[in-house]
């Protein structure tokens, strides 16, 4: 689980990456997505079904805004040192 900062706001609302350095993580050693009868699909929040990326499952993690509303689905890319949205959840108020 990561929480983003408030001042990262818009990039969430309009689905672009988040840096790291805007990024609290919490439980970071559960998994996000769990294998779906060893398939080439994993099953995301909700039940929804994603195809498994290079980047791998195990990399996933849910965010959160600062007002603790669940944003989407999003993957870490360690040498960019970044989340990259894969599955966006997040609606405008």
């Amino acid at each position: 689980k990561a929480v983003a900062d408030r001042s990262c706001q818009k990039l969430l609302e309009n689905g672009n990456r988040i840096p790291f350095s805007a990024l609290r993580f919490e439980d970071s050693t559960k998994s996000v997505c769990s294998a779906k009868d060893g398939g080439a699909k994993e099953q995301a929040a909700g039940g929804i079904e994603v195809p498994k990326t290079e980047e791998g499952a195990e990399n996933w993690v849910r965010l959160y805004d600062a007002n603790g509303r669940f944003a989407g689905i999003y993957c870490r890319q360690e040498i960019q040192a970044e989340l990259k949205p894969v599955k966006i959840f997040l609606e405008k108020d």
